[in-house]
């Protein structure tokens, strides 16, 4: 699905989940839908004033916050106590360190850092090593990460409707390498992607 229109499901009560790829999101597409608590959405490239006016909703968007902000260009949540799980990591080349984990706080806990571990599925952009967490940036460049839950926390976890989107089969967990300006001059004009 391409759009989403305006008011497509304004005041539909019995809708509680949602999972949809679309790039556009009308206007009151989805206010006033009192048991919508989770929206998983991709593709997105605008969401209109209001989408989501008077929603609880926890939204779920595969990718970093600072790209999510980008494609909001008005107040899409409005009156409730609405949020944003975004399922994403940006970093520079060469930053070593731990995966931030704070996003995942609202939809897991406080113990969120202590519930997932990751793969990368390309190793030369990111490299995690077997803790599952600790990273470093070897290129730059967007890696799929595959999820998975520490043995502790299965059994807990998995009827858990976000566990399913983060961790499932067909999961959407990226990581984005970028180079700092300085970085990029040291590429172009010393000769940098030959030895950096």
């Amino acid at each position: 699905m391409e759009r989403i229109p305006n008011e497509s499901f304004y005041g539909c009560n019995n809708l509680e989940f949602v999972s949809v790829k679309a790039k556009y999101i009308g206007k009151n597409a989805f206010s006033y839908c009192d048991d919508l608590y989770f929206f998983q959405l991709e593709l997105l490239e605008s969401v209109s004033k209001d989408a989501f006016r008077d929603t609880a909703v926890q939204m779920v968007y595969p990718g970093a916050r600072s790209q999510l902000k980008k494609k909001l260009k008005y107040s899409a949540f409005n009156e409730r106590d609405s949020g944003f799980l975004c399922l994403g990591f940006e970093m520079k080349y060469k930053d070593s360190g731990k995966l931030d984990l704070r996003e995942y706080e609202d939809a897991f806990g406080e113990d969120a850092a202590s519930v997932f571990q990751f793969t990368s599925r390309n190793s030369e952009i990111l490299r995690i090593e077997r803790d599952g967490q600790t990273y470093t940036a070897t290129g730059a460049g967007t890696v799929s990460l595959q999820c998975n839950l520490f043995e502790a926390f299965k059994d807990d976890m998995m009827d858990n409707d976000l566990y399913i989107y983060i961790c499932g089969d067909s999961s959407s967990v990226y990581a984005t390498v970028s180079y700092t300006f300085w970085q990029q001059l040291i590429r172009i004009f010393l000769f940098g992607w030959l030895w950096y």
